[in-house]
């Protein structure tokens, strides 16, 4: 007598959480969401290390303390491929006017990216780029 019960307990709590499960739904925020480049990445209209190297104008007080090593750029490439949000993420304790030198080349960068496009909608997307700066004496 004591089995029915129980067994109609056992059977309840197990099919009463599976029936109050919602289907998941994915809902896009396009407007605010920038992601890491996926898929097909976003590239410069021209070579980025070339146009570096061109306009890159060594600190002359880097010069005098004999200042070397790389600062890391983080970029926002916009949907239309513009460049934006730029700022520094590694190499700041360089110091020396390097990481404001690697900014200001960055910033001055011409032209539109060919913007990266998304895995998922297959259109093009926001999405961070990071960009070395490398500074060495020779």
């Amino acid at each position: 007598m004591m089995l029915k019960p129980i067994f109609t307990l056992f059977w309840c709590s197990i099919y009463l959480p599976v029936f109050a499960q919602k289907e998941a739904v994915y809902t896009p925020h396009q407007d605010t969401a920038v992601f890491a480049c996926g898929g097909e990445v976003p590239t410069p209209p021209f070579v980025l290390k070339k146009y570096i190297e061109e306009h890159l104008n060594y600190p002359q007080e880097a010069i005098k303390a004999d200042i070397q090593g790389r600062v890391y750029i983080s970029v926002v490439i916009q949907e239309d491929g513009k460049v934006t949000d730029a700022k520094v993420v590694k190499g700041q304790e360089l110091g020396y006017g390097l990481p404001e030198e690697a900014l200001r080349v960055i910033q001055s960068m011409p032209g539109k990216w060919k913007p990266a496009i998304s895995l998922q909608t297959n259109k093009p997307a926001k999405c961070h780029y990071t960009i070395p700066v490398v500074f060495i004496l020779q």
